[in-house]
């Protein structure tokens, strides 16, 4: 299936330009992304993972207490900078790179709000499930909505300073500034994403046999290769 792009998509290259401020605003608004993977990875050990847009390393990070090796790859050479400065860690290697360039097999393939800055999301997930080991997962994370406004996004962040307000966060305007910065704003308004029926059909087209389902606003797809006797109790246990 052959998704058409109704906007142009935003340049993955583009977080060169305000990489300490994601970072920050990562750190400040960290949400459900990360509490869900922590518990997929529970129980889960392995040789080797590779983080496919891994950002500001705080995913690989999380990876490293449960394999052994995880490579860790973003098209952007500040974010790999960042990330290589402020989170290194002698079982990740950081890297620059091009995920649909990347070769290998892993135990776990991993992607986290990523994907839909691929122009051909098929063939990407193609190339995902050839660097999936046999007996290995993936687990990749994106958003399935309708495009949105800037309003609607400034709306949001408006709301969400309120509630910031409300629960007595500490650091509920610098949170809010962050959320609002313009380079960030430019960029969310350039998105675009699959909505939810299309993430269904084209990630269970793509990846036969994944666990695909919806989360606060997001969808996942967890899917395993066969060929490990652990297979069957890893698919029980992750998608549990």
């Amino acid at each position: 299936m052959r998704i058409r792009r109704q906007r142009r998509a935003a340049d993955p290259r583009s977080f060169d330009e305000f990489a300490a401020t994601y970072d920050r605003r990562d750190e400040l608004t960290r949400g459900w992304v990360t509490a869900w993977l922590v518990g997929q990875l529970e129980g889960r050990r392995g040789r080797s993972a590779i983080d496919l847009g891994c950002g500001n390393g705080n995913i690989a990070l999380i990876l490293a207490d449960h394999y052994e090796t995880v490579r860790a790859v973003d098209i952007s050479a500040e974010m790999i900078r960042l990330a290589s400065t402020r989170r290194s860690h002698p079982r990740v290697v950081y890297e620059q790179a091009d995920i649909n360039l990347v070769t290998g097999k892993y135990d776990l393939v991993l992607s986290i709000l990523v994907l839909h800055h691929m122009p051909d999301i098929t063939r990407t997930l193609a190339h995902i499930a050839d660097l999936v080991a046999p007996g290995g997962a993936a687990i990749l994370v994106d958003p399935a909505e309708p495009p949105r406004k800037r309003w609607q996004f400034h709306l949001g962040n408006l709301k969400g300073l309120y509630r910031d307000l409300r629960s007595g966060q500490p650091n509920a305007f610098e949170a809010f500034r962050l959320r609002s910065d313009r380079r960030w704003m430019d960029h969310l308004v350039s998105d675009r994403f699959l909505t939810a029926e299309q993430f269904r059909e084209v990630y269970a087209r793509a990846l036969p046999g994944a666990a695909i389902g919806p989360a606060s606003g997001f969808h996942y797809a967890i899917w395993h290769r066969p060929g490990a006797d652990s297979a069957g109790a890893s698919a029980e246990r992750l998608q549990g």
